[in-house]
């Protein structure tokens, strides 16, 4: 099961340092979440990063960035994937970009949707397991037995990661439950110390 990151949704004091401490503690997949940056700053955020980790970035908007800087891949909201949907170009539009060699991975919340995805998606985030750390009010809705019936019994759907309220104490739930990794956000940053906070639930993972 590996594991993802998502960024604060506004930009913070210091992120870019301590994002790079966590890709120095083992973190290999950065999903850049700012749904109200421009994107200047965008790419202002991305060029901060050094060239090791900036390959290690998935870009949830802005995708005319992905031409332009050796990033990891692109992320389609739900918005957006939906749009692409009724246009019937869903799939025309994930085929060149994999050629690339990014990764194409997309928001879903309810498992129909996930019967609609392209299985050639590389995940997708499925949300929320838990009651929400970051969102107040946002309750879980998802049972990690159910989904593991599901991927049992459809397995032309993409891999899907666990979103929502992930942190320490729960994780050892999604094991072992067709799960194929966890997507943190408010468990790391809301904590005194993301990179120690990180590193307790990668151990708890791994344990």
């Amino acid at each position: 099961m590996f594991t993802l990151l998502l960024t604060p949704p506004e930009f913070i004091p210091d992120e870019v340092q301590i994002l790079e401490q966590l890709f120095e503690a083992g973190l290999t997949t950065l999903h850049v979440r700012k749904p109200n940056a421009s994107l200047e700053q965008i790419e202002d955020f991305i060029r901060q990063f050094k060239p090791q980790y900036m390959k290690r970035l998935v870009l949830h908007s802005q995708y005319q960035l992905m031409a332009k800087y050796n990033i990891k891949g692109i992320h389609l909201t739900t918005h957006v994937w939906e749009e692409l949907q009724e246009q019937g170009q869903l799939k025309e539009y994930i085929r060149p970009v994999q050629r690339r060699g990014l990764t194409v991975s997309a928001s879903v919340h309810k498992f129909e949707e996930i019967l609609k995805m392209p299985s050639k998606l590389d995940y997708v985030f499925l949300s929320p397991f838990f009651d929400s750390i970051s969102k107040p009010g946002y309750k879980a809705a998802i049972s990690p037995e159910v989904v593991e019936d599901f991927v049992f019994n459809n397995s032309k759907v993409p891999p899907i990661v666990a979103l929502g309220g992930i942190e320490q104490n729960n994780i050892h739930s999604l094991k072992n439950k067709n799960i194929a990794g966890v997507a943190l956000l408010g468990s790391v940053w809301q904590a005194p110390s993301p990179v120690e906070a990180f590193s307790e639930i990668q151990t708890a993972l791994s344990s």
